[in-house]
């Protein structure tokens, strides 16, 4: 196996409010290689983003962040903003949800890709937008050297998201970190960019990690996911490991809300009740208990005792945080 090119340890993620200290990543820990691909995922504020974020620098003045997050076994968190400035974009780089609020409505998207190239690189303008043509040719987007003098509004959302990714690859990156890279497209178009982002990876042997909500998506591009809750990992593993050997009830709640065509339909959907909770809301025991199904198996020590990411025995590296002794799916 290739050594991580990317390496978290023990992220943490408080931010200071007029209420006090709000934390929203809790110690994760996880690794990517070059050409591996790691999915997170989660619910709307697991800490998903967050975390993506801190590995980039780019959270706001008021977030701390701890821990290690090491890109080629250099440490990041600390690095002065220009030191760190001369990585992102160029070492390692980012896919924003919203392509639409990622790129300039006042520029051109050619001129957009070419000045991500000349930050990092000492060229001249005719070069940078010859490598911004070839970028944009690269990633699909039809009559590149016309539509380089384009503006975003003429672009379509497919077409936007594209851009910004021909602008994250545009230094050849070791790390490609997609947040929610198909959120507002319709289904053809998500699996044209996750198609794209395969091909991209395959070339240049990027290390991409994967934000999203969507287990389809995953299940198709990922080989690891991180399963996050409440700003902690709750589970950890191969995507055979989580998709057919689920250890924790959250991430088996997931998988039961996804449609399925290989199993006899259901008249309804599985749901999760209830609802995650605030950041801090929960310090003592396990976070996802007020929601978990299982609680009465294991007694008290969902209460008062929080789980930590446990080795599943004979599963290799397959983990999971959660006090129930056997896979829940068994227990059903």
């Amino acid at each position: 196996m290739a050594e991580p090119v990317l390496e978290v340890h023990d992220l943490h993620v408080t931010f200071t409010t007029e209420g006090g200290l709000v934390p929203a990543v809790d110690g994760i820990d996880f690794a990517v290689a070059p050409g591996e691909t790691l999915a997170i995922v989660g619910e709307s504020g697991s800490g998903k983003s967050v975390s993506s974020a801190a590995v980039m620098g780019l959270l706001p003045s008021n977030a701390e962040v701890t821990g290690e997050v090491l890109l080629d076994g250099r440490e990041l968190i600390g690095l002065p903003g220009d030191e760190l400035r001369k990585i992102r974009g160029n070492d390692i780089a980012m896919v924003f949800q919203d392509a639409l609020s990622a790129l300039n409505p006042y520029y051109s998207v050619g001129w957009q890709v070419a000045e991500a190239y000349r930050l990092h690189h000492d060229v001249s303008k005719k070069k940078a937008h010859q490598r911004a043509i070839e970028m944009l040719d690269k990633v699909g987007i039809p009559d590149a050297v016309r539509r380089a003098d384009s503006y975003p509004h003429e672009f379509s959302g497919g077409m936007r998201q594209r851009v910004v990714i021909a602008m994250a690859l545009v230094n050849d990156p070791r790390v490609l970190i997609a947040d929610e890279p198909t959120t507002a497209l319709d289904v053809t178009v998500q699996a044209q960019i996750m198609r794209l982002l395969d091909d991209v990876q395959a070339e240049f042997g990027t290390a991409l990690v994967l934000i999203s909500h969507d287990l389809g998506v995953v299940a198709e591009v990922a080989d690891d996911v991180l399963v996050m809750y409440a700003g902690r990992a709750a589970e950890r593993g191969t995507v055979r490991d989580i998709f057919f050997r689920a250890a924790h009830p959250y991430a088996l709640g997931l998988l039961g809300a996804m449609p399925r065509v290989d199993v006899p339909p259901k008249p309804r959907l599985t749901t999760i009740p209830g609802t995650p909770p605030t950041p801090g809301s929960i310090t003592t025991g396990c976070p996802f208990q007020p929601r978990c199904a299982y609680t009465h198996l294991v007694g008290e020590r969902c209460i008062t005792e929080r789980p930590e990411l446990t080795p599943r025995p004979g599963e290799g590296d397959h983990e999971a945080a959660c006090h129930l002794g056997r896979r829940p799916e068994v227990l059903l």
